[in-house]
């Protein structure tokens, strides 16, 4: 039995544990079985009720080991664990709207697998429940999916309980009670699953559950029913139901509901039984082979029974028993005891369009209400087809007194059944999933047989489609031939032979008799080894060298299989894989230890030099290895990389500072052979700074602080601090420190004259460079000078002379003109200049001063004088006489100021 094991532990747990309260740490171990590792177990311990895992806050699904977020995208997940409980949920959820997913886990426990309460957003999928009572029990959850799980339960499988929006599909439940249980629940999808042995196979409660639907499941072997619904606007459709010690599908007490196409057999009750209904549909269905009724419907109202194929019951095909105004037509009812009943206290049905062929006793029987209550047996001109003899009206045996006014014999059928014919094909003794699937074009279609080899191998009631599942017998190899026939009501046939290859299988893997052995080679040479394999059906062979393959091939198994292989250094993993044409493989794996006794082959790169401040030089090696490792590179013998090579090895050495510098490299193989090689390195400076030449300079003689200076702009990798002189005509006159950037300004006070300036630099590498400027020092400026106020006054006026005085770093001389004719002239050394003109003649002259410097700069001043010729005695006498009688004091002053302002008038 599967987790057999599991079970065991169950067992012994609950024998040995002690009562434990609360959550325990759960002890995960490792089992081995058969060679091959499971999953994790989780082995709980605790009391009977308790929950070994209580999530009851959010932080718990994180404290359990669930990874996620608890969102949609990423809800809180755990996957991949057996867990194993003496008693009570192994799980139990409460009061969590986040999103929750548990995956591959197995549940074995004498108690509840998992228990979900007040909770939303869960999904349950792939896991495995061997379970006393419930597996999977919700209670006032919503919006959760229990998908493909494998349910084997001593109770029930699924338990549903005031939920909504819950979806079971794809699950396979066996040995349950009952297989899904649903009370109160609203909205909620059971799809695609199988049952097997259950008490019921779905069962509803009826506490006011809504709008469940019920669609592609199968059910087989249940004891008390397949499915059970008790609630209103329910969907039962296209489910399959096989054997039931009780009813097929069972609607009780249910409004507004639908039973569609479904497949229902081999029942001991009733095949589809509606009790208590209002408008409940009944539509497509086929029910066949039931110890009763094909389909009753008993105290209901308001159905419809339409379009359904019942034959072979033992009771009546279809049976109305106290119900009313219900419409029962086109369907088909044949080969049953007794074909369409309408039983007491039923009245105001429609009964019509009905085949009703070939049953046992009669094929309709009313025996229902009489008067206005008549059911009718007809409509708008559509009776009934009665395999029976009958004419219009045709009285409907029983003692209602309803006839069938349209009634009609069925005139029966001419054509045989007609199958497809599916195509011959091959398949392996061992192989599964294989089918054959007929399609049967039939009106009425009964039964078939099937025959393998010609021989009977499968009966049954056909319906218009049959699939052989190859897999489900024991079929010998060989071409087989399967034959089935088809026979319809009347006794027509049909037959299809498909003609099938199995094909001999063999069941174990290839062998090897003798392989290559651990060893222990040397690198650089041809190795080669051999395989001596036996199989019934060799195919092909892969070898691989270190999980990467380097050969394959066809194997036969009359020769060896031979490979010759060059290894690289190390260890090497040789395994081959051998197959035959049945899939099955097996491996052998060598160990090679390949060692290399040869060291790594450095080239030896010549020293050299290079500028300071250029870039793009490199050292370069040369390696011969096969199996290289890594290598170490040094600078001045100090680590400065590690790192993998191949066959060079280019190192940049750019940015090194002046001097020399060795660089070492170091490389390695696997087996730790190495060499090394050393570059010697010498940075340069052979370029000389530069100065910025100057064009000639003037420099005005006197000027303040008069200087030469040069600017020196060397480049950062020159190897200052160096030297720098200058020299003026010839003469060294300043020397100094040569440090960078700077300007050198050289003090210039000298005597007028033209002179050589040289500026010579030099840095510590002894680069040396010069540059010269001619330097004038000159006199520009002319001399200053006043400017006297012209002169008037009257001949013969005493000390009448005109005074100036000039200024000039260098006076040289002066000269002076008088209406320009030179009279005087002499040397200057700053002095001031008197020029006496007492004896000047009357008249107007210009008396002009220039004075001159060394440099032959001059200035020029002039003074207008004017002499007047002194007053005679008749001016005198006519002045006396004009002013009368003014006194002779007064005459005297005037002529006294008069005589005055013409001796000083400019």
């Amino acid at each position: 039995m599967r987790h057999l094991e599991k079970v065991l532990v169950v067992m012994f747990t609950t024998i040995l544990v002690t009562s434990i309260c609360g959550n325990s740490t759960p002890l995960i171990s490792t089992l081995e079985q058969d060679g091959i590792l499971t999953k994790e177990i989780v082995e709980l311990s605790a009391g009977p009720i308790t929950p070994y895992w209580l999530i009851e806050y959010e932080a718990n699904f994180t404290d359990y080991g669930f990874t996620g977020s608890g969102t949609e995208g990423a809800p809180y997940t755990i996957e991949g664990l057996d867990f194993v409980h003496s008693g009570g949920p192994c799980i139990k959820i409460v009061n969590q709207s986040a999103y929750w997913k548990i995956v591959d886990c197995d549940f074995v426990t004498l108690g509840d697998g998992l228990e979900v309460r007040n909770s939303t957003n869960g999904h349950i999928e792939g896991s495995v429940f061997e379970v006393t009572q419930w597996a999977v029990e919700l209670i006032d959850s919503n919006k959760t999916v229990i998908v493909d799980n494998e349910i084997t339960s001593s109770s029930s499988g699924v338990y549903l309980q005031s939920c909504n929006e819950v979806n079971v599909s794809i699950n396979r439940f066996s040995d349950s009670s009952y297989g899904m249980f649903l009370v109160s629940s609203t909205n909620c999808i059971f799809h695609d699953n199988n049952i097997e042995n259950a008490l019921y196979g779905i069962y509803e409660s009826g506490l006011t559950s809504n709008h469940i639907t019920i669609t592609d499941n199968i059910i087989r072997d249940t004891s008390s029913g397949g499915i059970y619904i008790k609630s209103p606007n329910c969907t039962i459709s296209n489910n399959r139901i096989e054997g039931s010690g009780g009813y097929g599908i069972r609607c009780s007490t249910s409004t507004d509901s639908l039973i569609l196409s479904n497949n229902v057999s081999n029942v001991y009750m009733q095949g589809i039984y509606v009790t208590e209904g209002l408008h409940v549909n009944v539509t497509y269905n086929n029910v066949f082979n039931s110890e009763d009724n094909g389909i009753h419907v008993f105290e209901s109202e308001v159905c419809i029974v339409t379009w359904n194929y019942v034959h072979s019951c033992e009771g009546y095909g279809i049976s109305l028993d106290n119900t009313n105004s219900t419409l029962i037509h086109t369907n088909k009812v044949y080969l049953n005891d007794h074909g369409i009943y309408n039983g007491p206290i039923s009245s105001s049905n429609r009964i019509y369009s009905n085949h009703l062929l070939f049953n046992d006793v009669e094929n309709g029987y009313d025996n229902g209400g009489t008067g206005g209550d008549i059911s009718v047996w007809d409509f708008s001109a559509l009776g009934n087809q009665w395999s029976n003899a009958v004419v219009e009206p045709y009285a409907i045996p029983g003692p209602s007194g309803a006839v069938d006014n349209f009634a009609s014999s069925f005139p029966g059928e001419v054509a045989a059944p007609i199958p497809n014919q599916p195509s011959d094909f091959s398949m392996d003794e061992d192989e599964t999933d294989r089918i054959i699937h007929w399609v049967i074009d039939e009106l009425f279609p009964v039964n078939y047989t099937l025959y393998v080899d010609y021989a009977i191998y499968d009966t049954g009631h056909m319906m218009n489609e049959y699939i052989f599942e190859i897999e489900a017998y024991s079929i010998e190899p060989g071409v087989k031939n399967f034959t089935v026939v088809f026979k319809d009501l009347y006794n027509n046939t049909a037959s299809d032979t498909v003609l099938v290859t199995v094909n001999d299988v063999d069941y174990e893997p290839p062998t090897i008799i003798a392989g290559p052995t651990n060893e222990t080679v040397q690198y650089q040479f041809t190795h080669n080894y051999q395989w001596n394999v036996t199989d019934e059906h060799p195919d092909s062979y892969l070898l691989y060298d270190n999980e990467i393959e380097i050969a394959s091939g066809e194997w036969t198994s009359t020769t060896n299989i031979s490979e010759s292989v060059d290894f690289y250094p190390g260890p090497h993993n040789l395994t081959i894989w051998i197959n035959d044409t049945y899939g099955h493989t097996v491996t052998d794996t060598v160990w090679i230890d390949v060692t290399d006794p040869i060291s790594p082959l450095l080239s030896e790169p010549l020293d050299f030099s290079y500028e300071v401040g250029t870039s793009g030089h490199f050292c370069n090696w040369s390696v011969n290895e096969d199996n290289p490792v890594d290598a170490e590179m040094y600078l001045d013998d100090t680590v400065i990389n590690t790192f993998s090579y191949s066959d060079w090895i280019n190192y940049s050495v750019d940015g090194l500072s002046l001097g020399e510098h060795n660089f070492t490299v170091v490389v390695w193989d696997a087996d730790m052979n190495y060499d090394f090689d050393t570059v010697i390195v010498t940075v340069v400076d052979t370029l000389a700074p530069s100065i910025e030449s100057l064009d000639n300079l003037y420099i005005e003689y006197g000027a303040l602080n008069p200087s030469v200076s040069f600017n020196m702009t060397p480049d950062d990798t020159w190897d200052t601090p160096g030297l720098f002189l200058v020299f003026v005509n010839g003469s060294q006159v300043v020397n100094g420190v040569f440090a960078g950037n700077i300007g050198t300004l050289i003090p210039f006070d000298r005597p007028i004259g033209i002179y050589n300036v040289t500026l010579y630099l030099e840095d510590q590498s002894g680069n040396g460079i010069s540059a010269t400027t001619w330097v004038i020092v000159g006199d520009s400026t002319n001399p200053t000078i006043n400017s006297p106020e012209n002169l008037e006054f009257i001949q013969g006026t005493e000390d009448m002379n005109i005074t100036w005085q000039g200024d000039d770093l260098l006076p040289s001389r002066y000269t002076i003109t008088v209406n320009d004719t030179v009279s005087a002239s002499g040397d200057w050394i700053g002095q001031s200049i008197r020029f006496d003109v007492t004896d000047f003649e009357p008249g107007t002259y210009i008396v002009k001063l220039t004075l001159y410097d060394t440099s032959g700069n001059s200035i020029s001043d002039s003074v207008i004088v004017t002499v007047l010729p002194p007053p005679d005695d008749s001016t005198l006498l006519v002045i006396g006489l004009a002013i009368g009688g003014i006194g002779a004091i007064t005459i005297v002053v005037f002529i006294l100021y008069y005589t005055g302002k013409l001796k000083r008038n400019k």
